[in-house]
């Protein structure tokens, strides 16, 4: 498996707000109302000390009653196409771009395993990507996850779209999906819940070298 590290800050950047075009909320400004980080005990059952299978099966558990519906994994980027084959299900989107990061770069979104939106990295929505290409080499709107590897192989065949494969990140994992071993490589996991209209809590969770949880940081995150 080829795998790369950036540093990448989601949730509280420019970039974060560009890759959720497709979430209700996340395009609109944001400011911290009050934050709070343990190094020691727990929130919401989730302790100090849990590796991240434990923190993936309490966060399962937790979706329903906090309603978390993704579990943001920071720097969780390939380099492989071929890697990625079985994980894109377990995701709500992919990102594809070259090594250095561009505005024709593409985030293609998931939903009830369809695709449901396509942006460029400039935030123009796509009704296909590439536009021009024959079905068989693009990805349209409510294509089928399961048919979108084969169809990602094709495009990357196309010599003026293989750049766009240096780069392949899976950053939102659907926590009604079975846990991603890959994801136990990430040093931090965002968790988003609803307050209500206006509030969210994001619950930051950092790991240390031996893989367990060494902080956790709570922001009360109002939307402005």
């Amino acid at each position: 498996m080829s795998k790369v590290y950036v540093a990448l800050a989601l949730c509280s950047s420019i970039f974060f707000i560009s890759c959720f075009k497709g979430s209700k909320g996340f395009d609109q400004p944001t400011q911290i109302v009050t934050s709070d980080t343990l190094t020691s005990g727990s929130y919401w059952g989730i302790a100090v000390g849990d590796d991240h299978t434990t923190v993936y099966n309490k966060a399962q558990a937790l979706s329903e009653e906090k309603n978390i519906k993704t579990i943001s994994v920071v720097n969780n980027i390939f380099t492989d196409l071929a890697a990625i084959k079985d994980k894109l299900p377990l995701y709500h989107s992919v990102f594809l771009d070259a090594s250095t990061a561009s505005a024709n770069g593409v985030q293609i979104f998931f939903e009830n395993d369809k695709v449901k939106s396509i942006y460029n990295n400039a935030g123009q929505i796509l009704n296909s990507w590439p536009w021009d290409a024959v079905p068989n080499q693009s990805v349209q709107q409510n294509d089928a996850v399961s048919g979108l590897y084969n169809k990602l192989v094709n495009i990357k065949a196309l010599p003026a779209y293989s750049i766009y494969f240096q780069r392949l990140s899976l950053f939102y994992k659907n926590t009604k999906t079975a846990y991603d071993p890959d994801m136990g490589l990430s040093g931090k996991w965002i968790l988003n819940s609803p307050v209500n209209e206006k509030v969210f809590l994001r619950v930051n969770i950092k790991f240390n070298a031996g893989a367990v949880i060494d902080s956790i940081m709570v922001d009360r995150v109002e939307t402005l």
